[in-house]
């Protein structure tokens, strides 16, 4: 059997796994002498996955913080169309799929603010908005991330305007009801000293329950300093608020079906008591915290670099395999923890003050 009489459903799965350059190459190899059907199954494979940014594509790419949409796999497997091109595309988007091939859609918003301008937030805003509300169902069943980077906020000269757009933002998103059965991930990504900045509470009027799918939630560097109002999925697997100005999670309800939660850069002091049972990767680095000897046992990987921790306050989950934490404060654990890491055989990792945070969804 030759490689063009391959069921197209198997061509499919095996050219979803190369990037777009190397399609296009397919493409020019195929073109002068194969079967329409070849052809069809990459063009199907290449217009599955889309992302739709006011960004410029390149520029897109070497965002530092586009490396921490690890949702996204890579970004290389990805065609990238700017709104207006989207919008001429839609009509003839069905046509480019081939029904015979199984491959899921994908459809992924990055918008990106990149200018300090309050008008302009609010334009880019209120358009992603119009842009929904104006998309068949066909479209929006397949919208599967959406992905929002501030780095123009100004919480010191504009603090209430910046207030208002950002209540303006959850109301947005809140309110988009066509994408409550599809909506997988969402991120909101403020400008880097928000959490030094920030009084933002999480607005009381607005959740995320609503949304089925949703599996993925970041919020960081949005000057966060309550979650007294959180609603979330009960779905939802992983949540990243860090960079933000938390300062208790008292009364805070966590879905229990979390599995990576981050809440490092807060301001978080006292004790860490909470019941996740499959919680896996949980990091905590650089806040206040005197109290971890309640950890859940299903914990993996754990960072709790640069906290309050005295040496007595601290117990090894049953499952932690790595343990991130900062020279002092890993000398300053008891000779019982050090001894009890060693038979547990778990791989400890010593940060230096200087050392860049990593985001936590670049280890997974």
């Amino acid at each position: 059997m030759e490689f063009a009489d391959l069921p197209p459903d198997i061509l499919g799965q095996i050219f979803q796994k190369l990037d777009l350059d190397y399609l296009y190459c397919l493409l020019l190899l195929f073109n002068a002498n194969c079967s329409n059907q070849i052809l069809r199954v990459i063009e199907t494979v290449r217009y599955s996955r889309l992302i739709i940014t006011n960004s410029w594509r390149q520029l897109l790419r070497l965002l530092p913080r586009a490396k921490k949409i690890s949702s996204l796999e890579l970004l290389s497997r990805y065609t990238y169309l700017s709104i207006n091109e989207f919008q001429d595309f839609i009509p003839e988007w069905e046509s480019k799929l081939y029904p015979e091939v199984n491959v899921r859609r994908k459809l992924v918003f990055v918008l990106c603010c990149d200018n300090s301008n309050v008008d302009q937030r609010y334009r880019i805003i209120r358009s992603f908005s119009r842009l929904l509300r104006r998309l068949p169902q066909s479209v929006l069943n397949v919208t599967r991330q959406v992905f929002l980077f501030m780095s123009g906020l100004n919480l010191v000269v504009e603090r209430s305007l910046d207030e208002e757009v950002i209540s303006c933002l959850f109301q947005s998103i809140e309110k988009m009801s066509s994408l409550y059965p599809s909506l997988e991930s969402l991120s909101l990504v403020g400008p880097v000293d928000a959490h030094e900045r920030g009084s933002i509470n999480w607005p009381s009027c607005y959740g995320y329950s609503h949304f089925r799918s949703l599996s993925t939630v970041c919020m960081s560097n949005m000057g966060i300093l309550s979650l007294a109002n959180i609603e979330l999925p009960e779905r939802i697997k992983h949540l990243v608020l860090s960079h933000n100005s938390i300062l208790t999670l008292f009364g805070v309800k966590f879905p229990e079906t979390l599995v990576t939660l981050d809440l490092s850069y807060n301001n978080l002091t006292g004790s860490f008591k909470t019941k996740l049972p499959m919680l896996k990767v949980f990091n905590i680095r650089r806040n206040y915290i005197e109290d971890m000897m309640h950890l859940p046992d299903s914990i993996e990987d754990l960072d709790i670099s640069f906290n309050e921790l005295p040496s007595t306050m601290f117990r090894i989950p049953a499952a932690l395999k790595v343990l991130r934490t900062d020279i002092a404060q890993f000398y300053l654990m008891s000779e019982k923890v050090q001894v009890e890491l060693r038979l547990q055989q778990v791989c400890v990792k010593k940060n230096i003050a200087s050392q860049t945070n990593q985001s936590i969804f670049t280890r997974m």
